[in-house]
C-alpha cells in the first residue's frame, strides 16, 4: 500500500542528483521552496515512481529532469506556469484543473550547455523507444499545454478536443498561410511546430478547456475545418 499524506506542507527538500520518491499518495499537499535536480547528469535523474498527487500545490519549486514512471497528478495549482525541465515519462496521467503546463527538452536553463544537452537528448531518444505509453492527457483541463520531445504516438488523447497533427500532411499544405487564418494560438503552435530547427515528431494539439469559452470554442471550430480539409487527422 502507498504511504498517504494529507494536507502537508512540505518545505525546503533539497537534492542534487538520485533522489527517489516511491509509492506514495500526496493530497492537498504543498511543495515550497522545494528543488530536486539531477545535477547536469543525465544518469542521476530524480525518479518519482507509482505515485498520486492529487489537488496539490507548488510554489516556488522546481523538479529537474526527473523520470515519471506510474505516476497520477490529479489537479494541481501553484505558479502561472508549470514547467518540466528535461522530463521523461511512463505511463503517467494528467486530469483535472492543472492550469498551465510546459514539458521541455531542455535540462535546467541556468547551468546548460550544449555537450551536456546532447546527453540528455540521447538518453531520451533511448527511453522512449521502451515506453508503451508516456502520457493519457484524456481527462485533463488545462488553461494552456505545450509540450516537446515525446512521441505523439506515445499520448492518449480525446480526439475531439486534442487532435492530431501528422508532418507528413501538414508539408502538403500551404500551411503558414493556413495557420495564420486560426485562433492565434493555434496558429502560433502549428507554426512553431512545422519551422523549428530541429523538426519535431507528429503534434498532439491539447485546447485548453479551462480556458475562456470564446477561445475554446474558436479553436474547436477551426480544428473541425482543419479536418475538413485534411490537415489535422479525422477521428
Amino acid at each position: 500500500m502507498p504511504e498517504r499524506f494529507e494536507n502537508r506542507i512540505f518545505y525546503g527538500l533539497r537534492s542534487n542528483g538520485d533522489a527517489v520518491i516511491t509509492d506514495v499518495q500526496l493530497v492537498d499537499c504543498q511543495f515550497q521552496n522545494c528543488w530536486l535536480s539531477a545535477s547536469g547528469d543525465w544518469r542521476r535523474r530524480p525518479r518519482i515512481e507509482r505515485a498520486e498527487f492529487v489537488r496539490c500545490r507548488g510554489l516556488s519549486s522546481s523538479l529537474d529532469s526527473a523520470i515519471f514512471r506510474e505516476v497520477t497528478i490529479d489537479g494541481w495549482s501553484g505558479n502561472n506556469l508549470t514547467i518540466f525541465w528535461g522530463a521523461l515519462f511512463d505511463r503517467v496521467t494528467l486530469s483535472g484543473a492543472l492550469g498551465a503546463v510546459k514539458i521541455n527538452t531542455m535540462y535546467a536553463p541556468e547551468s546548460w550547455r550544449q555537450d551536456i544537452q546532447d546527453g540528455y537528448d540521447a538518453d531520451r531518444a533511448a527511453f522512449y523507444r521502451d515506453v508503451d505509453w508516456a502520457l493519457d492527457i484524456r481527462k485533463a483541463r488545462f488553461t494552456s499545454f505545450d509540450y516537446r520531445g515525446i512521441p505523439a504516438r506515445l499520448i492518449r488523447r480525446d480526439p475531439a478536443t486534442q487532435p492530431l497533427f501528422l508532418r507528413s500532411t501538414a508539408a502538403g499544405f500551404d500551411w503558414e498561410k493556413e495557420a495564420k487564418a486560426l485562433q492565434w494560438d493555434l496558429g502560433a503552435t502549428l507554426i512553431q511546430w512545422m519551422s523549428a530547427a530541429v523538426p519535431e515528431d507528429d503534434l498532439v494539439f491539447a485546447v485548453p478547456m479551462a480556458a475562456k469559452r470564446p477561445k475554446r470554442d474558436q479553436m474547436l471550430a477551426d480544428i473541425e475545418r482543419l479536418r475538413q480539409i485534411g490537415f489535422a487527422e479525422a477521428e
